[in-house]
């Protein structure tokens, strides 16, 4: 995922609510833990950052020794957070703690996925090195079949059956002793996703289609076709009647199931489209894209309810809080925003430094800020070229009750 930013939307409206500013380099993967209110995102700055929604606060940061993490995913009770890096170390840590409890080395190139068992009791990552290793009670085993890179596994529901994607082409299923080759893609299999109960299973390709295979039985229920170029991204609807596609195509696409028809077409990013997500209630559908912008759509018309744009460069990856309020989005700079629709327009700036230092900016310079966040206050005047002094801005600007205020109308 280029960029550095972070953005939050409230997704009930398009006012942008505040951002946060952290990440040193490119940021690679985003993800909320199941209360909705804690997100941890990973980057090319080898850290793994933990920020606590609603207080806007940096809550823990973990770095990897050596090389940029590209890969990330909570445990299912929240307790923990995995994440794979780019120099092949699997790194486990407890959200309570600043110091990894595992850090091993199994694969022989860089992990490009990581998954939990609904349980907790496993994890799952896969490799450049064209291998799938599962980790917990039978530490560290090596499921050798992929003949490319794979570029993603996930558990299917709450079953024991791993799912991987890889550039050979090709979908597997494993129950973690033996592997069943699903063929029939032409290219590589980019996307893959499945259904939240388990018995359907997704694969989008550079081939401009997607499959949807039944678990049980291992047949291919649907081909679907429509896309002009490579199928990007793909996601199931909570309920499991729809499928939401993307491509380079520029286009986003609905998919009914029960059909195996293209339902619904959107047109509008102006770039390859990189990451699709259905809200947790199916309402809502966001897409982002190399466009610099994520967009909001209704999945049963064809309305967009809105675009969201933050200065945040090409975005590769949107994902909604559990609870459907919030949507975030990776950009430049590791900023986080909200958005509110109806105004589109930035109402607060926030910028999280690091533990305990943070400003928080209204559009019209009254500020908030914590002790330690002052130190990084400074202010340039481009027009005069007059520079402002911390000590000036905050006789002049600083207005804490002002900006918990424009914050207590949105949270």
């Amino acid at each position: 995922m280029p960029g550095q930013k972070v953005y939050f939307w409230q997704v009930d409206n398009a006012r942008s609510l505040y951002q946060m500013k952290r990440h040193e380099a490119s940021v690679n993967d985003i993800c909320f833990l199941p209360d909705g209110n804690t997100i941890i995102t990973a980057g090319d700055d080898q850290a793994a950052r933990i920020w606590d929604v609603e207080n806007r606060k940096t809550l823990q940061v973990v770095h990897s020794p050596s090389a940029s993490i590209l890969s990330l995913e909570f445990s299912p009770n929240g307790k923990a957070i995995a994440c794979g890096t780019a120099d092949n170390m699997l790194m486990l840590w407890s959200i309570d703690q600043s110091q990894p409890q595992l850090m091993v080395k199994g694969h022989s190139g860089p992990l490009t996925s990581i998954g939990f068992s609904d349980d907790g009791k496993y994890m799952v990552s896969g490799s450049d090195d064209n291998t799938i290793r599962v980790w917990g009670a039978d530490k560290g085993r090596t499921l050798h079949g992929h003949t490319g890179s794979v570029t993603s596994v996930c558990f299917v529901g709450a079953s024991k059956i791993i799912a991987s994607a890889s550039e050979d082409r090709t979908v597997r299923l494993w129950n973690m002793k033996t592997m069943l080759t699903q063929k029939g893609h032409a290219n590589e299999v980019s996307a893959l996703d499945a259904s939240p109960d388990g018995k359907l299973l997704a694969s989008g390709s550079v081939d401009k289609t997607i499959f949807v295979w039944n678990v049980q039985n291992k047949k291919v229920v649907h081909t679907l076709k429509g896309h002009e170029n490579a199928v990007l991204s793909i996601v199931f609807s909570q309920d499991g009647t729809r499928l939401a596609s993307c491509s380079a195509d520029q286009t986003v696409r609905i998919w009914d199931l029960k059909s195996g028809q293209n339902t619904h077409v959107f047109h509008g990013h102006t770039g390859p489209v990189l990451c699709v997500r259905f809200s947790p209630d199916g309402v809502r559908l966001a897409s982002c894209g190399e466009d610099k912008t994520i967009r909001l759509w209704h999945p049963e018309s064809d309305d967009c309810l809105g675009i969201l744009r933050g200065n945040m460069g090409s975005v590769s990856v949107v994902a909604f809080a559990p609870n459907g309020k919030y949507l975030v989005g990776a950009g430049h700079a590791g900023r986080l925003q909200f958005w509110d629709y109806k105004k589109p327009e930035t109402i607060l700036y926030r910028y999280a430094f690091a533990p305990g230092a943070w400003l928080d900016i209204l559009p019209d310079g009254r500020f908030d800020a914590s002790p330690e966040g002052l130190r990084y206050l400074t202010y340039t005047e481009l027009k005069t070229l007059e520079i402002f002094q911390a000590e000036e801005l905050v006789q002049e600007l600083y207005d804490p009750d002002g900006v918990r205020e424009i914050i207590s109308a949105y949270f």
